[in-house]
């Protein structure tokens, strides 16, 4: 028996429920519909994902860390997918309980001619559209996580580095010659990320073809646009926490989805800075010196702005 067949009113329901409550049953089946619609919406956006990733695959020109990058970011887009999808059969499933619930009191009211004896299949009606709720708002929040997620992929919010021959300062150096170099700069037009010298190395070491000189590894590896932070915060607070933990930390790819969607709207925390970290620990270490007003006292590395005020104002509170 569908839920929709069923006259609620007829359960006289108004004598157990609010007036809320008897709306939102009312209101199950579009909610249902709902569901089935972002499902289709989320499995169109996989195949579009699948294509894109096969599109990139062939397309590496722009080194070893854009390939990188583009390995992560697909991770994102399909992880997003599938919790997203999830989200929605879980509610679904929720939606299904309250149906069968429904339908167990009509048929006890039906068989029995009377609505005496239905106080405990009430009580769990009540429960479940409560608990349903709840869940319909957590999902909200998390789907709008997920959705930011895939659109960001979808769109290619990223930018192609600077012709590093520009960068006539590191013409001359050599492996020999460099110091670990433990500052984060943050410039009108780019941020030099803190290196050290044993990872020049290794990506010297890692790609030889591609990283022949410190000068190749600093400007493909250590330096970014502020564009690539500015015009999306809260996307590249998420893709720069997920590369750490993935890239960095070697974490599995749930782990690191899910700790980059817990600090994704930190507001307070600077993009810039995640990109920075060497490891979840001085990231860490960094929040709770940000948490607790201390930012003096962190020692991982230095931070220098090479702005002006207003600007520094901006980049500060992303």
């Amino acid at each position: 028996m569908e839920t929709e067949s069923i006259n609620l009113g007829n359960l006289q329901l108004e004598k157990y429920l609010s007036s809320e409550d008897i709306d939102f049953l009312n209101n199950i089946q579009v909610k249902k519909n709902n569901v089935e619609n972002k499902k289709k919406q989320l499995e169109a956006s996989e195949d579009k994902i699948v294509e894109k990733i096969i599109q990139s695959r062939t397309n590496n020109e722009n080194g070893p860390k854009h390939a990188r990058e583009t390995v992560s970011n697909s991770e994102l887009a399909l992880q997003s997918t599938d919790a997203a999808y999830k989200n929605l059969e879980t509610i679904q499933n929720y939606y299904r309980s309250i149906e069968n619930s429904i339908i167990i009191i009509y048929e006890k009211c039906k068989m029995n001619n009377s609505y005496i004896g239905i106080a405990e299949e009430m009580i769990t009606l009540q429960d479940l559209i409560k608990n349903t709720k709840t869940l319909e708002n957590t999902i909200e929040k998390d789907n709008e996580k997920n959705y930011l997620i895939i659109n960001g992929f979808m769109e290619n919010n990223s930018d192609v580095a600077e012709r590093h021959e520009k960068y006539t300062d590191l013409n001359k150096i050599s492996i020999d010659q460099l110091q670990d170099n433990m500052v984060l700069r943050i410039k009108e037009k780019r941020v030099e990320l803190p290196y050290t010298k044993k990872e020049v190395e290794n990506y010297m070491k890692t790609y030889p073809e591609e990283y022949k000189t410190v000068k190749d590894v600093i400007v493909k590896e250590f330096m970014m646009h502020t564009s690539l932070f500015n015009k999306h915060p809260v996307l590249s607070r998420f893709k720069e926490a997920y590369y750490l933990c993935r890239n960095k930390e070697m974490m599995t790819i749930f782990e690191s989805f899910s700790y980059a969607k817990n600090i994704m709207f930190k507001s307070e925390l600077n993009p810039y800075i995640v990109a920075a970290a060497k490891s979840k620990k001085q990231l860490e270490d960094y929040i709770e010196c940000l948490e607790n007003n201390k930012l003096d006292e962190y020692k991982h590395f230095k931070i220098i702005y090479e702005i002006n005020p207003m600007s520094k104002m901006k980049v500060s509170h992303v």
